[in-house]
């Protein structure tokens, strides 16, 4: 505290006031929309990413979007493709939730990147077979036929069956020595 201190006696309220007039500039609240604005889909981030972004500039605006804003700028923003399935699921914006929008969203996403996967595999699968048939007059020599022996199975055996056949190998005491045996 400071002798020459303007504001004698303080509030909880005041205090966060004056901290929020200190460090808080006008400027601040004008990037968080720009950025909502200015926030782009990337694949590497994904649609769930996409709308985590959108929802943490958001939060930094002096005035939350309302709903429609924010789902009008979630349609906006991601890929033509998806939007159009979206669409074709028969989604709107006026009638639908954002969770709704989300969930088909990403489930186009992910058929997308299921049918993109399978699409390369068969494609890198094809490859070799395309070799083979191709009339390229390029002479390769063979390789060597290995032939490997076969695998003989080990069977395991229990515990149980192992002290079994210890039983069986161990003599058998008789109890009664003095007895002749008949």
């Amino acid at each position: 505290m400071h002798i020459r201190r303007a504001h004698l006696n303080w509030t909880f309220e005041d205090v966060v006031l004056g901290i929020y007039d200190r460090f808080v500039h006008p400027s601040t609240m004008q990037d968080a929309r720009q950025d909502f604005m200015h926030a782009k889909y990337t694949p590497e981030m994904g649609i769930q990413g996409f709308y985590d972004t959108l929802m943490d500039y958001a939060q930094n605006m002096i005035i939350y979007p309302d709903d429609y804003q924010v789902m009008k700028k979630f349609i906006c923003g991601i890929p033509l493709d998806i939007r159009d399935k979206i669409f074709d699921c028969g989604l709107s914006l006026e009638v639908n939730t954002i969770d709704n929008l989300i969930a088909c969203a990403k489930a186009v996403e992910i058929s997308q990147k299921t049918a993109d996967y399978y699409r390369k595999k068969t494609i890198l699968d094809s490859i070799p077979a395309m070799r083979e048939n191709s009339s390229c007059h390029v002479r390769t020599t063979p390789k060597p036929r290995v032939t490997y022996p076969r695998h003989t199975t080990l069977v395991s055996k229990s515990r149980e069956d192992c002290r079994e056949e210890k039983r069986e190998e161990v003599p058998t005491r008789r109890l009664y020595q003095n007895q002749s045996e008949p």
